[in-house]
């Protein structure tokens, strides 16, 4: 029972010291880690070397982990740890010799009593006393380095250590920042009034992205590949601020067009056969499924027919007929504008002037 109880308490020490060396070498590995770290950065400004800021911050945090790794893996035999408190405590080798008597057993009843002492005494240890996490001189340094680290990541470059052509580069990126806070702010008031969340979401994005540029707290190249995304969902935020402008949805514009492909066909609700009526129901079905290319492309090729100057005064009529009956069902929806050009279109080609009847579904189409 006495030698389970030893060998117990002397394996509580050995796994006290692991821990400290675990710590030891974690600080160690990070101090060196972190002077890298800022041996690298002012090194890359002084030679105007563009740098990933996110892997140098990473390096001391690596280091620290291999560090403790290093030191919990080292090995601590029960005999060094049985040394380490004795020295620690004063027990004049009590556990130390405990535990060598205790693997080589002798019949005499004092090493009995040794082992016995040895082992009382190494249930009253409190390894956590006996071994505290103690703030070293190396942990200090650590954190000095670590607090000239985060203040050389955290504030803009020094002009000092930049080229003429970074500094004109860094205020260029300064100003595109401040116009890009007012735009945002101008987007986010619009979102709010409307109350549309994706233009809400994009402004707020927009307007951090400003602010990073503004602060130089950002490269060009990141800035540009954050500003390429933002575009593309400024461009799907503009559709839905277009849409709650609206008066009238796409939907509603496409069921007006089918009731007047109907109409044309003289038959019900069906598509229509003859070519006028098959536009319309082309036209329907393109807002319906808010295809603008499908849409553009009908625009496009009655641009192309009017201007090509050949029709009759009986074709005319009909696609004055089609371009008016498109122009009242886009009317009041987000294509508002391609509706007025549409009508405007209709007008001059009653009037025969097919050339600006064309321009007109042309500017109608976006072509």
């Amino acid at each position: 029972m006495a030698t389970w109880a030893l060998e117990q308490h002397i394996n509580r020490i050995r796994r006290r010291i692991r821990l400290l060396q675990a710590v030891r070498w974690g600080v160690r590995f990070a101090l060196a880690g972190t002077v890298a770290s800022l041996a690298f950065l002012i090194l890359s400004r002084i030679l105007h070397v563009a740098s990933q800021t996110e892997w140098v911050a990473l390096l001391p945090g690596v280091s620290a982990l291999a560090g403790a790794a290093f030191g919990a893996l080292r090995r601590v035999t029960p005999h060094q740890a049985a040394l380490a408190a004795d020295a620690r405590l004063a027990l004049r080798e009590r556990l130390s010799s405990g535990l060598y008597f205790l693997h080589h057993p002798d019949p005499d009843p004092m090493v009995s009593a040794l082992v016995e002492d040895a082992t009382r005494h190494s249930e009253s240890i409190d390894v956590r006393r006996a071994f505290p996490v103690r703030a070293t001189r190396e942990a200090h340094t650590l954190a000095g380095a670590l607090l000239v680290l985060a203040l050389v990541l955290a504030l803009p470059e020094l002009p000092y250590f930049q080229s003429p052509a970074q500094r004109a580069e860094r205020a260029a990126m300064k100003a595109e920042g401040a116009r890009i806070v007012r735009v945002a702010k101008e987007v986010r008031r619009t979102a709010e009034a409307r109350k549309v969340d994706l233009a809400k979401r994009v402004a707020r994005n927009l307007e951090h992205l400003g602010e990073q540029m503004g602060a130089a707290r950002i490269s060009k190249k990141e800035a540009l590949v954050k500003l390429n995304k933002l575009t593309r969902e400024v461009a799907d935020a503009q559709k839905q601020l277009a849409a709650a402008d609206a008066g009238k949805s796409l939907a509603q514009a496409a069921a007006e067009l089918r009731k007047a492909a109907a109409q044309a066909a003289g038959r019900g609700i069906r598509p229509a056969p003859d070519a006028a009526a098959k536009r319309l129901q082309a036209m329907a079905d393109a807002l319906a499924g808010n295809d603008m290319e499908k849409a553009a492309k009908l625009l496009e090729e009655m641009a192309e027919e009017a201007a090509s100057s050949k029709m009759s005064r009986e074709e005319r009529q009909r696609a004055a007929d089609q371009a008016m009956k498109m122009a009242q069902a886009m009317s009041g929806t987000q294509l508002d504008e391609a509706a007025k050009q549409l009508q405007e279109a209709a007008k001059q080609l009653q009037q025969g002037r097919t050339a600006q009847a064309a321009r007109q579904m042309a500017q109608a189409g976006g072509t």
